[in-house]
């Protein structure tokens, strides 16, 4: 009988929130970006800038989809696009309020639905994401991946 060596997936924990729902889901590397899931049937896809794939959030049916098309940023769920919002360039920020460390980079979008919102992406001191924080659908709540520590 061979063991294997049981791996913590500690270093791949983070915290998803959206509204009042919280988890905990763990990030694996797929085709396409990073995964973020969990067992209770949560599941995000990042691709490096976008969040483009939700799954769950409590409900298992639940399912949004986001996709780039030039300016304008399609938001979709359960297959049909919920609403169409327009979005700048991703630059980074230089606001001292949001910078931590000199070593850390944010950088932002804005971007205009029903309201007005920006979407970030925290990068810690050695270029690895720390925090996500990205519009899903046309409500004003953004739903957040921040690695847990």
């Amino acid at each position: 009988m061979v063991k294997t060596p049981v791996t913590s997936l500690d270093d791949s924990a983070w915290l998803l929130r959206y509204g009042d729902y919280t988890a905990r889901v763990y990030a694996v590397a797929v085709d396409g970006g990073i995964l973020f899931a969990n067992a209770e049937g949560d599941q995000v896809l990042f691709d490096g800038l976008l969040i483009s794939d939700v799954r769950g959030l409590g409900v298992s049916r639940n399912h949004w989809q986001v996709a780039d098309a030039g300016g304008s940023r399609n938001l979709s769920r359960r297959g049909r696009v919920a609403a169409v919002h327009a979005c700048e360039p991703w630059n980074k920020e230089f606001d001292s309020s949001i910078m931590r460390s000199a070593n850390k980079v944010v950088f932002g979008q804005a971007c205009t639905g029903r309201v007005a919102y920006k979407n970030e992406i925290h990068i810690n001191e050695v270029g690895e994401v720390e925090l996500i924080v990205q519009s899903i659908d046309d409500s004003s709540l953004p739903l957040s991946l921040a690695k847990s520590f």
